[in-house]
């Protein structure tokens, strides 16, 4: 059953009406662009466990929020510190209907999708957007990756600790199996 049309190579999120360009790999649909979710009335997970990146919120209009792992899955914070399980499961988490949180062998399956469209470009230059990225050292340039189409923004991360590592050079993104207690 489809819970979702898609117009165009465009996918609009019908909670807030955020336009989202999707992707077809193999037989999945991916979001190839960040989520920019944030409505904390609808989803009660999300209030305290979302942030801007670098916490300026015109970055999250660019980026999209940076989610705690409870507020990506969509479960209480109570489950923070505690094994939520390992499983071969799907959940849909704050994705819109239709979506789930990818789990890690979807994950494996897109680097080896890209891999086999990259040349001689890396899998990290396949998948990332073609503009936002701050360069590194001597690379100097940005990776145009629309050959591929996925477009990974690198809004940073925010650390267990509060802080944040820098929006424009990192990308993370969640799963949907627990790696590690890390919020």
């Amino acid at each position: 059953t489809e819970y979702y049309t898609i117009e165009d190579g465009y996918y609009i999120d019908q909670r807030d009406g955020n336009k989202y360009r999707v992707i077809k790999v193999g037989s999945d649909i991916w979001m190839a662009e960040n989520l920019r979710y944030a409505d904390s009335s609808a989803s009660p997970n999300l209030k305290g466990n979302m942030w801007c990146p670098d916490d300026d919120a015109s970055k999250c209009k660019n980026f999209g929020p940076l989610y705690s792992w409870t507020a990506a899955k969509d479960i209480s914070e109570d489950y923070a510190q505690k094994s939520y399980g390992n499983g071969y499961y799907r959940l849909q988490g704050i994705c819109p209907e239709g979506f789930r949180l990818p789990m890690n062998s979807d994950w494996v399956y897109l680097s080896k999708v890209a891999e086999k469209y990259s040349g001689s470009r890396s899998v990290a230059e396949m998948l990332k957007s073609p503009y936002g990225w701050e360069s590194w050292g001597n690379d100097s340039y940005i990776y145009d990756s629309t050959k591929y189409s996925f477009d990974a923004l690198p809004a940073g991360r925010r650390n267990i600790e509060g802080g944040f590592l820098e929006s424009g050079l990192f990308a993370f993104f969640w799963t949907s199996e627990e790696i590690d207690d890390a919020t």
